[in-house]
């Protein structure tokens, strides 16, 4: 604390807006988040196919979304739309729920989940067991 005791009452860090449970993330955005699918950018020309993407809503939260931004970005190559869904936790329902469940055979054609996974055999486990 030493050295810091001279900056104590000088900061005055800024509220952030709160993020929602569930919502929708584009980096094309000024805001990147929204709640509603006519806010998302359109894609320019016809779109030969949607993608649904899961994401976590900590890593909208914290920015750290340039693999995110990859994905969101590299389909629009092959006219292929990516509306990508946040939800809080490892639970999706919600987001798939609001966002995809109605659309679903209609709209979406593929749901890619962009979230970690363990690659051990049980549950929580984090590494890759050796036989």
């Amino acid at each position: 604390m030493g050295r810091d005791r001279a900056l104590r009452g000088q900061l005055r860090p800024q509220p952030r807006d709160r993020l929602p449970d569930v919502g929708l993330y584009h980096p094309g955005m000024a805001q990147r988040v929204c709640a509603n699918w006519k806010k998302l950018p359109r894609a320019s020309g016809a779109a030969r196919g949607t993608w649904a993407c899961w994401c976590w809503r900590s890593y909208v939260w914290a920015e750290n979304t340039a693999h995110y931004d990859g994905v969101i970005a590299a389909p629009k190559r092959v006219a292929l739309r990516v509306v990508a869904a946040f939800a809080s936790g490892l639970d999706a329902r919600g987001a798939i729920e609001q966002y995809f469940h109605a659309r679903w055979p209609s709209t979406v054609d593929a749901l890619v989940r962009l979230t970690g996974f363990s690659l051990g055999r049980r549950p929580g486990l984090q590494r890759l067991e050796r036989r």
